[in-house]
């Protein structure tokens, strides 16, 4: 069988089988309704619903009526029985969000512990534990240099070698197993794919695991369906694959990565809650805790990651998830602080504390080093991108050979500059480290002013090197993400022009410009490496209130409030100018996932009746409507432009409903001892129906929501955006005009943005 490698624009099928709701598994399973588990849901008149097809859009407010016909049947539930499961139907919830994040930093610790060791391998090993980093195995130690324990590949004593030859095979080891691991990675990435079929019915490799997945995550939690995506084999492929792909030296990061596997997480753990598991917008409740969960366990920040889910990816956020995903991300933290995977007590490697404070002057260098950030947010948006979209056609049947050659470019560029060698989150830390005034050599805190000079040189080589790299890595396809890069971009920028502001005031400390310095040295390199890292993180994400959020976490102190803000601002209003897409944005509308931004903006010119489908398929109630009748309209849905839409009901050109296609499908397969000849009805007095003909009113939404051809774009727009439903059926006093369907608005709204 030959198979075809997913392209970059994503093509779903939707005769995939529907998936198995056991805990491990999202395999095919036996026809059954999604709406069983709450009686009388009929007599709501939305219409019973069975699960949602690949890649189509939930109805919120079907799932909102769903809760709300729960909760009151069991409100009707007396006694202490009643009571007691009441107080269930609220804790589980509570109880849920704990026990995601709890798991999430679980992972999140074995990733780190895991992560140091793969990437210390390709140093050398530790001769008391095999399994031991170089930071562990050399505990006790003063330093490297006087670690017996530690034994570095060029000091392996089984021939005697000279000093050249002993540098030649610490170089291939580290190549060697940076390529190994990523090779691992590929490999596990390309065959723990998820097999489906494209609409010629031709076998898809969907890479899942590959990438950040926020883009994917985002357009999720708008309310689209993809099969997979958050599932058991993703998750457990993204978790090994983030590990052999970091430790590989390659220009990613696991903070993307793990807000994709903090959803998986959060979606195979919803399968234990009929009430979650049943309930697609309440399951998004749920995502969108877990993923403010997989940045507090990224960053150290439960405060910022509860603020990263409801400004970055979450679409739908009432109070109660900001404070359920705050109480996810809480327990994630927490957990990450038990296992104390750096023996620190820090969550992350990066975290620091600063006691010294910032001065007035140095707003200025603030304010430069956010103009940098937005200028290189824009810059990296636009070649990543542009590089994204050749991945995609001519790259696009070599990831394995492409992740293979992209390694060996990174070890051969970064292996010579001591900056570059070691792991992104060891280089953050080191940058972001405030100096002590102890006259002792420190690596980038020399006792004297002519130490200054190789630092510079150093850090602005590794400037170089890591902005090349990270246009070029960010989606490959393995497990990679954008923070911690775009970070190092931003530290090593920041760090370069603190040393600068420093010399400065060491060569000229009477001039006024320090006059708030006194005698004392007062500048901060280290501020300067924070405050870029913001910036350049800032201009590429274009994120603003959660990642100021996450910084502060970081430092611990409210103090550097105003230098953040600064910074911040600066680089997203300067990146705006250019541009206000964000990476994640721009991937969105490359991969072809149907998202509609909420967040945006649009001044329409158009009216209603331009988006307005006019000849669609509908069903006359006033017609005999038999099985073979209507298969035939089913199947022409399947083949058109829509196959995910659905037909209105007609009573004499009146719009009386509207059912799914995939409910209409659903229902007749139901049928036993089907008969195509046989008649059915769509009406509200389902007593008329004769016994031996079929009613399939329960399946019937009674009341669809309507507008009219003079209807406000804008009124539309936001109908979509707040209400959240798939369609919007067009009337003139009663009679049905046409449709309006979500992915046709979508259409509608890339064009304005070609246009505009």
């Amino acid at each position: 069988m030959s198979y075809e490698e997913e392209n970059q624009e994503t093509v779903y099928s939707n005769h995939n089988p529907r998936r198995n709701h056991k805990f491990f598994s999202n395999r095919s399973q036996k026809l059954q309704d999604y709406d069983a588990d709450v009686r009388d849901l009929s007599t709501e008149k939305n219409g019973l619903r069975v699960w949602y097809e690949d890649y189509s859009s939930i109805d919120w407010i079907h799932d909102m009526v769903k809760n709300t016909a729960r909760q009151r049947q069991l409100k009707s539930i007396k006694g202490i029985r009643g009571k007691l499961l009441n107080v269930w139907e609220h804790a589980q919830m509570w109880l849920l969000v704990g026990v995601v994040g709890a798991l999430c930093g679980s992972l999140a610790a074995m990733i780190s512990f895991a992560e140091g060791f793969f990437s210390d391998l390709k140093l050398g090993y530790c001769k008391k534990n095999v399994f031991h980093k170089q930071t562990f195995c050399c505990w006790d130690s003063p330093g490297q240099a006087g670690c017996a324990d530690w034994v570095n590949w060029r000091d392996i004593d089984i021939l005697h070698r000279s000093t050249t030859t002993r540098g030649w095979v610490a170089f291939i080891a580290y190549i060697g197993f940076a390529v190994l691991w990523g090779l691992i990675a590929g490999l596990l990435v390309y065959y723990g794919a998820t097999m489906k079929k494209n609409p010629k019915g031709k076998p898809i490799r969907k890479l899942y695991a590959a990438g950040s997945g926020i883009p994917e995550v985002k357009t999720i939690l708008s309310g689209f369906v993809i099969r997979g995506y958050l599932g058991f084999r993703t998750l457990w492929v993204k978790f090994i694959g983030i590990i052999l792909s970091v430790s590989s030296g390659l220009a990613t990061g696991k903070e993307g990565p793990l807000v994709h596997i903090a959803c998986c997480l959060g979606n195979v753990c919803c399968r234990a809650l009929a009430k979650v598991n049943k309930n697609e917008a309440k399951k998004r409740e749920v995502l969108s805790a877990a993923a403010a969960a997989g940045v507090a366990v990224a960053f150290a920040a439960p405060v910022g990651g509860a603020l990263f889910s409801l400004e970055e990816v979450s679409y739908y956020f009432p109070n109660r998830v900001l404070i359920r995903s705050f109480v996810c991300a809480f327990s994630g933290a927490f957990f990450l602080k038990l296992w104390d995977p750096f023996r620190t007590g820090k969550i992350v490697l990066f975290q620091v504390f600063y006691d010294q404070p910032w001065q007035y002057f140095e707003l200025i260098f603030f304010f430069i080093l956010g103009i940098f950030g937005g200028l290189f947010g824009y810059f990296f948006v636009q070649v990543n991108l542009w590089y994204n979209k050749m991945r995609s056609t001519k790259l696009k049947n070599y990831p394995i050979l492409e992740v293979v050659v992209l390694i060996i470019i990174t070890t051969l560029c970064s292996y010579w500059n001591k900056w570059t060698k070691i792991s992104n989150s060891e280089l953050v830390a080191e940058l972001f480290q405030q100096c002590k005034r102890d006259g002792v050599d420190r690596p980038l805190c020399p006792s004297s002013p002519s130490g200054y000079g190789p630092i510079v040189g150093d850090l602005a080589i590794a400037l170089v090197i890591k902005t090349f790299l990270v246009c070029f890595t960010f989606g490959i396809r393995i497990p990679c993400g954008i923070f911690i890069p775009s970070m190092v971009v931003g530290a090593l920028a920041g760090k370069i022009l603190g040393i600068g502001v420093e010399l400065l005031h060491i060569n000229h400390p009477s001039s006024p410009f320090f006059s708030s310095c006194g005698s004392e040295q007062c500048i901060n390199p280290g501020l300067y490496a924070v405050v870029g890292a913001a910036a350049t993180l800032t201009g590429t994400t274009r994120m603003t209130i959660s990642l100021i959020v996450i910084m502060l976490e970081l430092t611990g102190s409210l103090s550097y409030v105003l230098p953040l803000i600064i910074a911040n601002l600066v680089a997203k209003w300067t990146g705006d100018v250019f541009s206000e897409e964000s990476i994640y944005d721009g991937l969105i509308e490359q991969k072809g996932h149907p998202y509609l931004d909420s967040k945006k903006e649009y001044i329409f010119l158009g009216r209603t009746g331009e988006i307005t489908e006019y000849h669609v398929d509908v069903i006359s109630v006033n017609e005999p409507n038999t099985i073979k009748m209507l298969k035939k309209k089913i199947q022409r849905m399947l083949g058109s432009e829509y196959p995910d839409g659905g037909f209105p009901i007609l009573d004499h050109g009146y719009l009386i409903g509207y059912i799914a296609c995939n409910e209409l499908e659903y229902v007749i397969k139901k049928l036993k001892n089907l008969d195509l000849h046989k008649c059915c009805h769509f009406t509200e007095h389902p007593e008329l129906v004769p016994d031996d003909e079929y009613d399939f009113s329960a399946y019937m939404d009674h009341a669809p929501v309507t507008v009219t051809e003079y209807t406000p774009m804008e009124v539309v727009l936001e109908l979509f955006i707040k209400l959240g439903t798939r369609y919007l059926c067009v009337v003139d006093k009663g009679r049905f005009v046409g449709v309006i369907h979500k992915k046709r608005l979508l259409g509608y709204l890339k064009e304005y943005d070609n246009l505009h």
